[in-house]
């Protein structure tokens, strides 16, 4: 019974410290799909999905919103093609928020613990903005990727991000950055999504 208990406190150590020295950075070539919701301090709730795809400094986004309202945007050769109802933040490209993100884990951020969550273990980081916000975000240690980001706000205000990466076949990933598909290929995830959200 020591044995095992000794062997428990041991692995988990080895985890935490691990987990607190291992490297993370962004994949480059990755696609995931973001859920995103907002509740303001008022109480009133805004969501979106999007589904992102980087691969060096080409990527795509596709957002949809509550009201199944859906905007693309893509950049290659650093020119960026949009549809009309895109907004200037998906036009300036995932990349950008997903720097910010390595950059406070990296350094601004605390590391607190390893959780588990569906049996996976992710790393946990606190950031604190003082009299602004604390955001605190988990990273799956096995892909470098943010698996959840959660922020409070001074006002009461909260924010909710969970992201997962997605496989993109062969055929879809030829075609993903060119400037005239401007129509969506990840509808599927949008409108289940969106389906969820009715229920």
């Amino acid at each position: 019974m020591k044995i095992w208990i000794f062997l428990t406190c041991f692995l988990t150590a080895c985890a935490v410290s691990w987990a607190q020295t291992a490297p993370m950075q962004m994949p480059s070539r990755v696609t995931w799909v973001e859920d995103f919701s907002h509740r303001s301090a008022r109480g009133e709730v805004t969501r979106s999905c999007g589904v992102h795809s980087k691969e060096g400094d080409q990527w795509r986004s596709e957002v949809a919103t509550d009201a199944a309202d859906i905007s693309i945007a893509i950049c290659k050769g650093g020119k960026v093609t949009a549809t009309g109802n895109a907004t200037a933040e998906m036009k300036a490209g995932p990349g950008g928020r997903l720097k910010e993100i390595y950059e406070a884990i990296t350094g601004r951020a605390k590391f607190e613990i390893v959780d588990i969550m569906g049996g996976v273990g992710y790393s946990r980081y606190r950031e604190v903005r003082a009299g602004s916000w604390t955001r605190i975000i988990w990273m799956d240690r096995a892909t470098g990727f943010p698996r959840r980001i959660s922020t409070t706000f001074a006002d009461g205000a909260t924010r909710e991000e969970y992201f997962r990466i997605i496989e993109v076949d062969i055929s879809t990933r030829r075609r993903l950055f060119d400037a005239n598909t401007l129509y969506p290929f990840f509808a599927h995830y949008l409108d289940e999504w969106h389906a969820r959200l009715k229920r």
